[in-house]
C-alpha cells in the first residue's frame, strides 16, 4: 500500500514539490514536518517512514477505513 501511495503522490520522485507544497515520495505537508519530526522531507527513509506513521495514524482515526484514511492523506 505504501508503495501505491508513493506511486500516485509522487511518481517515485524523491524531489518532488507539488503546486500546494508537498514535499518528497509521500507528499508531506510543510505544517506536518514537525509533528512527524521529519527534518529533511527529501530523503527517501525519513519521507517514507513519517508518511508510513502519518497514514498508520489516520487508518487509526478512521477506523480501519482506508479509503477514508487515504482520502485525508491525499487532502493532506
Amino acid at each position: 500500500m505504501i508503495k501505491a501511495v508513493i506511486r500516485v503522490e509522487s511518481a517515485f520522485d524523491p524531489m518532488a514539490v507539488s503546486n500546494k507544497g508537498a514535499l518528497g515520495l509521500m507528499q508531506i505537508m510543510p505544517q506536518n514536518l514537525e509533528k512527524l519530526r521529519l527534518y529533511d522531507p527529501f530523503d527517501p527513509g525519513q519521507n517514507i517512514m513519517c508518511g508510513s506513521r502519518y497514514l498508520k495514524e489516520l487508518i487509526q482515526r478512521f477506523d480501519g477505513d482506508l479509503k477514508l484514511a487515504l482520502a485525508a492523506y491525499n487532502a493532506g
